[in-house]
């Protein structure tokens, strides 16, 4: 982690202005994550949608209220930047401290959590490190250490990340790259491009690369062959959750699990949301079932609406999610 730029690493999810029918959008909790809302404090929705219970923590649209400690807050920061609803770079970042950067797919496979030991911030200067240390230990985790003890968390259970400076510079960095170019820092642009890097991805050293826009694959046609038809794998980014969710099935087809495995060329059993709330049976490597229910229910505690920390997350849920690894969305999946 080099600097401390709110900046997201991928483009993240543009809110929709369509959809504000009361008819399917019952709550302002549904609405938020829909898009007609990314600010749980304010009080007003959509025509007949009451408003959230003054309980729930609150969403401020990126820079909005910024002297507020331990709120979340959408990208990007810019306040003339397109809203999302995209959860802020430490916001996600508590959350990875105290699940595992793993997710629940990997959980599902029996991958217990991964913690987060420490990270490693650039580009502060030594009077700052005190102030900045304090900060970023509060964001990324600290926030979270009081309520985690309360639910009966030990210590080897959840430990906030520490927090440690570097006086490397950073190789692509505004400043370095002015001094390898010898002009004013002010001249140097920032790459436009969302960059997926994999170091050992096979032997050619362009799939390491994936250059991502709006999305999708950089030059990649965004033609859909039908409306309700998903892109292309070649267009589509290794990062998006259908090419994951891909993957998965692969994983627990190759251990025979009945769950996903299909004898045929048609749609596995269940979907992407399906899969990651399930309590799936072992794979072959996996004798303990349980890390993937551990972490759902300690996500559910985390995001309960009137007692969890992060009980204003924004998520996409079972309607956005309910799709199979072909891309299709079934009505009767849809939980």
């Amino acid at each position: 982690m080099a600097g401390v730029s709110p900046e997201p690493d991928l483009p993240p999810k543009t809110l929709s202005g369509q959809m504000n029918d009361s008819k399917t959008v019952p709550s302002l909790a549904i609405a938020a994550s829909l898009g007609l809302s990314t600010a749980r404090d304010q009080p007003t929705g959509p025509a007949g949608v009451d408003a959230l219970p003054s309980t729930t923590p609150q969403v401020h649209r990126g820079r909005v209220s910024y002297s507020s400690f331990s709120c979340l807050r959408t990208k990007p920061g810019r306040a003339d930047s397109p809203p999302t609803t995209s959860h802020s770079c430490s916001d996600k970042l508590a959350v990875w401290s105290l699940l595992g950067p793993q997710g629940a797919l990997l959980s599902q496979l029996g991958i217990q959590r991964i913690p987060i030991d420490a990270l490693v911030i650039g580009g502060v200067p030594q009077e700052h490190r005190e102030r900045v240390g304090e900060e970023a230990g509060r964001a990324v985790g600290g926030r979270l250490e009081a309520w985690a003890r309360s639910v009966g968390l030990g210590q080897n259970a959840f430990t906030p990340p520490l927090i440690h400076f570097t006086d490397r510079a950073f190789e692509h960095g505004r400043e370095a790259v002015a001094a390898d170019e010898g002009c004013d820092v002010s001249e140097v642009a920032s790459c436009s491009e969302s960059l997926s890097y994999v170091a050992d991805l096979g032997g050619d050293e362009r799939e390491a690369v994936e250059i991502i826009n709006n999305g999708i694959r950089h030059g990649a046609p965004s033609r859909r062959q039908h409306p309700t038809r998903p892109l292309p794998p070649k267009a589509r980014s290794r990062l998006c959750k259908l090419s994951l969710f891909e993957r998965f099935v692969l994983v627990r087809q190759l251990a025979n699990d009945p769950l996903t495995a299909s004898d045929s060329s048609s749609a596995p059993l269940t979907t992407y949301y399906a899969c990651k709330h399930a309590q799936l049976s072992p794979t072959l490597s996996q004798t303990d079932p349980e890390p993937g229910e551990r972490y759902q229910a300690l996500k559910t505690k985390l995001r309960m609406p009137d007692s969890g920390p992060f009980g204003g997350w924004l998520v996409s849920g079972g309607p956005w999610e309910s799709f199979d690894s072909h891309g299709d969305v079934n009505d009767s999946k849809m939980l």
